[in-house]
């Protein structure tokens, strides 16, 4: 394999090698820290607004997307020195796709399973797909801390595999196998260098142990002749009986209903966080509360889901783990026990 992190004539031939490679350095540490400023401001603002404590907005979000007024305002501030990194490696559109400022801190350590980006845009317009991601450290990363990403080389030559739905009992993270402990290659970066990599390159972060946060703002471009519009991505199997990223939300909503049979119609709840606010209300003016700690994770999951559609941010993976482990079960014991009662 070639070095990951060299910087040479021969970055392109790297990059269609591997499927990524390492810019370090291109971002000075004073334009670092105005993007980290800007981080640190705008979700600061963004918990104001949702009359939130900094540490729960910390703690309910993890991802922030290019709808997010400060996001927005960080692409454009690094669009230039991003798009020459982008061109060093391919031929891409003058504009990005999108973007996201990913965070990983004590409140959200989780890490993020092997996956091909690509493999995500399955149930989006082909306009929605992009070819590569210019990936800017904001903070060092290093192994010792955790939140590394790691890349199996040559894995973008690999056909598109159908999306990972991590939720999935059944799901088995690539990271965990013997080819990603033999062949993946972690990369450390320091705050201002610039990963790249192919959206079809198979990439993961290990868990965040440091203190503290691990700030990245990944931004997409698509490439010049728009091939990845032009592919075909497979469309995943979706088991409705089964708790994923595509079913959780209905899963819940039937789980409440074989609760609580009584429950009102939602008339005027359309949104999923509306909905899950009427079952709540519902249950506490009945005097038939949720178990505790499943009532916590549904109501820090309204929050995030509002802040979601408000501010673009991304809700923080464990409260959908919360739904699965907590929540789910505790519906159905109530199910199960009313139905004994009655048999």
């Amino acid at each position: 394999m070639t070095d990951p992190t060299h910087n040479a004539r021969d970055i392109r031939a790297s990059f269609q090698a591997d499927g990524f490679v390492c810019d370090p350095g291109v971002l000075l540490s004073r334009q670092v820290h105005d993007l980290q400023t800007m981080a640190e401001s705008g979700i600061a603002d963004a918990s104001k607004a949702n009359q939130l404590q900094l540490e729960k907005m910390k703690n309910l979000a993890s991802a922030w997307g290019i709808n997010s007024t400060f996001v927005k305002a960080m692409v454009t501030a690094v669009m230039p020195q991003l798009k020459a990194v982008a061109s060093k490696v391919a031929e891409v559109h003058p504009q990005p796709v999108d973007a996201t400022l990913f965070i990983k801190s004590p409140w959200a350590r989780s890490a993020t399973h092997a996956h091909q980006d690509i493999a995500y845009r399955w149930n989006r317009g082909p306009e929605a797909r992009y070819g590569l991601t210019t990936w800017l450290a904001l903070d060092d990363i290093c192994v010792e801390k955790g939140g590394v990403l790691s890349f199996l080389p040559g894995s973008h030559h690999k056909k598109i595999s159908v999306r990972q739905d991590f939720l999935a009992s059944e799901f088995r993270d690539h990271a965990t196998s013997d080819e990603w402990a033999e062949c993946a290659i972690p990369v450390p970066v320091t705050a201002g260098d610039v990963v790249i990599f192919d959206a079809q390159t198979w990439h993961a972060a290990d868990a965040y142990t440091g203190e503290g946060a691990r700030r990245v703002l990944a931004v997409r471009w698509s490439y010049a002749d728009q091939y990845e519009r032009r592919i075909e991505i497979p469309v995943p199997r979706v088991d409705p009986e089964c708790f994923g990223i595509d079913t959780s939300g209905n899963l819940l909503l039937n789980a409440f209903f074989r609760a609580y049979p009584t429950l009102p119609v939602f008339e005027q709840a359309d949104t999923l966080a509306e909905k899950i606010e009427v079952m709540l209300d519902w249950c506490s003016s009945n005097n038939d509360p949720v178990y505790p700690l499943a009532q916590q994770v549904l109501e820090d999951l309204v929050q995030a889901l509002k802040i979601e559609s408000t501010h673009g941010a991304r809700p923080n993976p464990d409260l959908w783990l919360g739904v699965r482990d907590r929540v789910i079960p505790a519906l159905s014991a109530r199910f199960e026990k009313r139905r004994g009662s009655h048999e």
